[in-house]
């Protein structure tokens, strides 16, 4: 569990973390540990600091020496805002070609696809029974095979890519893909040995893996979160940046801003406190009420009234409840919680 903050005004900004990381092992596998470092100085010279959760790693390497080394990089030099710091930090990890050269690149993506191919053979094993059923005929099982990844793909299609990934590049991986497949013999003995070897074209399958990274990259890419902090040469006032970030694939690099976590103080916003990652925590210290507590008081008060409006209608010898009766208390609940949470502000 993470729990990250920022907490600023117009004079300085304060940001905190937790020690608990989550680092990725080759073969996807996760591990947790404390101790970890996730506050850095981007800047030895300049208010600029970095915090992260999620992976401590990107791509097997460790955020960690990531930053320092770009620090180093960055020496004496100034940026006018703190977004072009984060525009140049995600600059220099793309071109960092000596933490991710493109032989280790290329095996990322193979490992993944690969990944992906094999989760789609035992979803497809779920979902159509038919494809590994060895009692009926090839062309039955071909044709339930096609018809789940004509299915898969549908939904595939209809989901969008990341921006940061050209469509030239998908047909270049695709190819690639197919080329590595075809010539990868663990695939063709797993294939032979499930006995799908004229059941499951290696082409498609290639197809569809390359597909589900690409378009579903956030849930095949270990996610970290980096937000950035401080000024910048040209900001009177602090601010925060948070990006999620998921890695290479292949040759691009995946990074996404996160609008809704992303503040500078002004006139109209002179102050406040910004978490990441688990919010309960910071969510209880800044309402004054944790979630447990406030799911209870919920619960009570819809019971209480149910059992008062029951009450109500069994005096009057009415036996049923109104058709909009349960729409009606889940409005009066929380209408009732917002006046108590917004009078527990006052006092």
């Amino acid at each position: 569990m993470t729990c990250e903050v920022a907490v600023m005004n117009k004079y300085a900004i304060v940001i905190a973390a937790d020690s608990a990381v989550t680092t990725s092992s080759g073969n996807g596998n996760q591990r947790y540990s404390k101790g970890g470092n996730k506050i850095f100085q981007l800047s030895r010279f300049e208010p600029v600091s970095v915090m992260i959760y999620g992976s401590a790693t990107l791509d097997g390497v460790p955020w960690e020496i990531i930053i320092k080394n770009f620090r180093d990089k960055l020496g004496h030099a100034k940026h006018e805002s703190l977004q072009a710091y984060a525009t140049a930090f995600f600059e220099f990890v793309q071109g960092a070609t000596f933490f991710f050269p493109q032989a280790d690149l290329d095996i990322k993506l193979l490992e993944r696809a690969l990944r992906a191919a094999l989760d789609f053979l035992n979803l497809a094993r779920e979902a159509s029974p038919l494809i590994v059923d060895t009692s009926k005929s090839t062309p039955e099982r071909q044709a339930a095979w096609h018809e789940y990844a004509q299915h898969l793909s549908s939904e595939l299609n209809q989901k969008d890519a990341h921006p940061h990934i050209a469509t030239e590049t998908m047909s270049e991986v695709i190819g690639e893909v197919r080329e590595k497949f075809a010539n990868y013999p663990a695939l063709s003995d797993y294939l032979a040995a499930e006995g799908l070897s004229e059941i499951v074209p290696v082409d498609a399958l290639a197809d569809l893996a390359c597909s589900y990274l690409y378009k579903c990259y956030d849930r095949v890419l270990p996610q970290t979160g980096i937000v950035f902090a401080g000024f910048g040469e040209n900001q009177y006032f602090p601010s925060v940046i948070k990006f999620e970030v998921w890695g290479f694939l292949k040759n691009d690099f995946l990074y996404t801003l996160d609008e809704d976590n992303t503040c500078e103080i002004s006139h109209d916003t002179p102050s406040g406190i910004f978490q990441f990652a688990m919010t309960s925590s910071i969510d209880t210290f800044t309402t004054g009420v944790g979630l447990d507590t406030y799911s209870e008081v919920q619960r009570a008060y819809q019971q209480s009234a149910l059992a008062l409006v029951q009450q109500v209608l069994q005096t009057h010898n009415i036996n049923t409840l109104p058709i909009d009766f349960n729409q009606t208390l889940t409005a009066s609940a929380t209408a009732f919680s917002d006046d108590w949470l917004s009078r527990s502000y006052e006092i």
